[in-house]
């Protein structure tokens, strides 16, 4: 099975897993596809090598960061400076962009002539550049626009592009007849433009595109982010596999792309992890309730998780753990409060936990590297199954495959205390109900 996972910061909100479902699904290819929240490019790639992945999908902000992290860089991404796939053989990793092929048949599906016509690229990171390198070579006329007035006359002079300031794109004197916007939705420069049915915008964003949800308020013609995303996912596909997909109705499988909220999010994770104090603590930040499902046994059994284990032996205290568990998971339907449950480290360990955990929440992966990780708990002294480093590796390398499959997003905490607790705040506010 193919282990691969999308890169990003933010990441949770990310659409690839199902774009990989559908085409693992038609291509006959056992695959699990995950989500990564990393702070910094190279923590995610540290994470992929230890836990042995075979691929990565890059996306912001990191498609330019991550190119000097890479053994090899493919034409096409040496070119746009960008990189949005990674596959691993065996110690080499290997960089290429399926973003511009995503742009030209997504412009292609839409049977779009864009020979002379008026084009505006938002936004002149990775995505943008992109569009304004495959627009040129479709003979567009492009302007380039950026809040960073400098980085558009950058780009513009690279690509051989003219570039907008934000005075004379809020004029409106000019009228576009395509938009590639890969700026925010909530970009403050949105409401300030014209806009016409006439028309045509290709959106790069899918998560509360501003686009989609005023198509009918300005009668724009509006191919969605989710287009792209699936039509660069084709090729991404094929580089991990070496297999060519079969062809999809890109329209049909598009609209299966259900977009997913949450109330709870159960942490799961290796001992010192972080999992109860970033989960305690983003709760009061958030307004949740919070629930610690070792504190929870220690109560309810008037001892400490290491009396539990000495004096009942492990199958006692994980027939503990279920109970709590399903206690949790009616308290959390019926409440009307979202809700974040931290777990033990060996929760993962019985397939019934991890049915419920299904239905309690979005199961998140709080990854430390063991090393960090170990130096937390040494200092405490109350971690039955592990009494030194060596054990706590066995221990650690024992679940990684059921942590990995087990959740639906990773969050990777190795950094400060305050940098990572800001950045899971960020990530559950963007599939919270």
């Amino acid at each position: 099975m193919l282990k691969l996972s999308v890169v990003g910061n933010p990441a949770f909100h990310s659409l690839s897993p199902k774009v990989y479902q559908i085409l693992s699904n038609a291509n006959q290819i056992d695959l699990c596809y995950n989500r990564i929240s990393a702070e910094k490019i190279e923590d995610a790639i540290e994470f992929a090598k230890t836990i042995r992945m075979n691929g990565l999908n890059i996306t912001r902000p990191f498609k330019e960061s991550v190119i000097e992290h890479l053994d090899k860089v493919d034409y096409q991404a040496t070119n746009l400076n960008s990189v949005n796939t990674i596959r691993f053989e065996s110690d080499i990793l290997n960089g290429y962009n399926t973003d511009y092929f995503g742009i030209l048949k997504t412009i292609w599906d839409n049977n779009l002539i864009l020979n002379k016509k008026k084009a505006l690229i938002l936004g002149c990171g990775a995505a943008g550049r992109t569009a304004a390198f495959a627009l040129r070579n479709l003979n567009a006329m492009i302007m380039v626009w950026d809040r960073n007035e400098e980085k558009s006359k950058e780009i513009a002079e690279e690509v051989g592009v003219n570039q907008i300031s934000t005075k004379e794109l809020t004029s409106n004197r000019i009228e576009f007849d395509v938009i590639v916007s890969s700026i925010p939705p909530n970009s403050s420069i949105l409401p300030l433009l014209k806009w016409n049915s006439s028309q045509i915008i290709i959106d790069t964003v899918y998560h509360c595109s501003f686009f989609a949800n005023n198509k009918s308020k300005y009668g724009f013609n509006v191919i969605v982010g989710e287009k792209w995303l699936f039509n660069q996912a084709i090729l991404s596909f094929e580089i991990f596999t070496s297999k060519k997909p079969v062809e999809l109705h890109i329209d049909k499988e598009v609209l299966n792309l259900e977009k997913k909220s949450f109330n709870s999010f159960v942490l799961m994770g290796f001992s010192g992890s972080g999992k109860s104090s970033l989960g305690k603590e983003v709760s009061e930040k958030m307004g949740f309730q919070f629930f610690d499902t070792d504190i929870m046994i220690s109560e309810q059994q008037g001892k400490s998780i290491n009396e539990i284990f000495q004096e009942h032996g492990e199958a006692y205290f994980r027939s503990i753990e279920t109970l709590v568990l399903q206690e949790i998971n009616s308290i959390v339907r019926n409440s009307k409060q979202k809700s974040i449950i931290a777990t033990g480290g060996g929760v993962i360990e019985t397939p019934e936990n991890i049915e419920l955990i299904n239905q309690i929440g979005l199961p998140i992966w709080i990854y430390t590297p063991i090393e960090d990780a170990y130096n937390r708990i040494s200092k405490i002294h109350d971690r039955p199954l592990i009494s030194d480093l060596e054990s706590a590796k066995s221990v650690f390398n024992s679940r990684i495959d059921k942590y990995y499959h087990s959740s639906k997003g990773i969050f990777i905490n190795n950094r400060d205390f305050k940098t990572g607790l800001t950045r899971l705040e960020m990530e559950l506010n963007s599939i919270s109900k």
